[in-house]
């Protein structure tokens, strides 16, 4: 089995090809790549059947790898510290995922099944990858932080409010994430039909409205229970 592993982080890729090794000593790493640009090269030169595939990288996502690869069928196993993409791994069987920080035992888990399912010729091409994966992802936005993204189900965000180039995010769990993002930004990411601008400082999913007033300059409330000032003539639409 050849296998290719592409991590913007150098000793993760080195940890993944001790454990293959290891328990595979009959495999071939034929490939290690810390950016986009390398991981396409390899893949496209080498086929290899098994990729391990960072989610993450600082010029873009593994996902931009998947879209540039010639249509060969290959295994795919996903390398994430975000468990939202693990859950779309487990929705989309033939995707495997490993959760950072690497434990061995999960590595050797994901090759299992996916060595199971090459020797039943389940495989998948670059472009049946990307769309499985971006088709359990499309009810997610991905909100950047610090050091990445935090990836949050769009259904969960009850409103936005936006104050000094800055965005708080406030989520049904009653957690606030801020980011130093626009709100001109988060518009142009959400649905314009379920997420209202009611305001200049305010974007509210409209699913989480429960009741709209014209008194005392007109507000409504939401499912957090909390006041949010409308601009003059606001009114909900079914």
């Amino acid at each position: 089995m050849t296998i290719a592993i592409f991590d913007d982080d150098i000793t993760a890729i080195d940890v993944m090809a001790d454990i293959c090794l290891n328990a595979y000593p009959e495999s071939h790493i034929v490939g290690k790549a810390t950016t986009i640009r390398e991981a396409q090269k390899i893949i496209n030169r080498e086929k290899p059947e098994l990729i391990f595939m960072d989610v993450e990288f600082p010029e873009g996502t593994g996902f931009d790898v998947l879209e540039s690869i010639l249509e060969y069928p290959f295994q795919l196993i996903f390398v994430t510290a975000h468990s939202d993409y693990a859950i779309s791994a487990i929705e989309h069987e033939a995707i495997g995922y490993v959760l950072k920080p690497i434990k061995e035992q999960e590595v050797l888990d994901a090759m299992e099944r996916a060595i199971r399912r090459l020797k039943k010729g389940q495989v998948h091409t670059g472009s049946s990858m990307v769309n499985m994966a971006k088709a359990s992802m499309a009810h997610r936005l991905a909100i950047p932080i610090s050091d990445g993204h935090r990836y949050v189900n769009i259904d969960d965000i009850v409103y936005l409010k936006s104050d000094y180039g800055y965005t708080d995010v406030y989520l049904s769990s009653g957690e606030k994430i801020t980011v130093s993002k626009k709100l001109s930004w988060f518009e142009k990411q959400l649905e314009t039909e379920t997420f209202l601008r009611v305001h200049r400082s305010f974007l509210v999913n409209k699913y989480h409205i429960t009741e709209v007033h014209r008194k005392d300059g007109g507000y409504l409330c939401t499912t957090l229970g909390n006041r949010i000032n409308v601009s003059r003539g606001f009114t909900l639409k079914s």
